[in-house]
């Protein structure tokens, strides 16, 4: 179960999410129903330990996934726009559609450029480790700005690219990617804000609690 829900055992859920518990991508998911409220019961996949029913219901055996009654999703990106749209309150992508649309692809980026280094980060590999190390730092530094223009990423308002971004910047430290102190400041103010959302911190498993004690 969801740490926020262990006192509704009995409670039936309607939406049902296979996740990893050290996961960056389950996590944005999970921020994205925390940020919405919703109830849901978790169904931890760690390690190469799989429920049978997973392979059933998405050919791929792969987490995130996301069971809401009949319908079953997984892809992370997939998930967080069926969850805004399905529950729109609080909206988290904008609804005019050229903003909408220019806001898809930044998450798109994120996913292409800030997602594929994080999982370079944790490679056996001490080169390939190194060399993403240094293309997320190159990433940060080109933003840095963006994270100085507004309280949030896109605007002053609370966003799905917050979401997505959050997971990442929580666990840096522990991946070892170092910022200067200085020129990496307007980042370290907007992930303080972002990590001391009640809606945060309902979102942390265990394991990324103490992910976040090597900050």
């Amino acid at each position: 179960m969801s740490r926020n829900n262990y006192s509704l055992l009995d409670r039936q859920f309607t939406l049902k999410l296979y996740s990893a518990p050290s996961c960056p991508q389950c996590h944005r998911v999970r921020f994205v129903l925390s940020e919405k409220e919703l109830d849901y019961e978790t169904i931890l996949v760690e390690g190469g330990s799989k429920p049978p029913e997973l392979a059933e219901i998405n050919p791929y055996n792969s987490v995130p996934t996301l069971v809401d009654r009949d319908i079953v999703l997984y892809d992370a990106r997939i998930i967080l726009e069926y969850l805004d749209e399905r529950y729109p309150h609080p909206p988290l992508i904008p609804a005019d559609p050229i903003t909408r649309a220019t806001f898809r692809q930044a998450l798109y980026h994120l996913e292409v450029d800030w997602y594929s280094q994080v999982k370079k980060l944790s490679s056996p590999s001490k080169r390939i480790a190194d060399s993403a190390k240094k293309v997320m730092h190159e990433m940060l530094m080109a933003n840095a700005s963006s994270f100085k223009a507004h309280r949030y990423f896109w605007d002053e308002e609370f966003s799905m690219l917050d979401c997505s971004i959050a997971p990442i910047l929580w666990r840096l430290p522990s991946l070892k990617v170092d910022m200067p102190k200085k020129s990496s400041h307007p980042i370290r103010q907007y992930a303080m804000r972002i990590f001391e959302r009640p809606t945060f911190r309902k979102s942390l498993t265990e394991i990324e609690l103490e992910l976040g004690k090597t900050r």
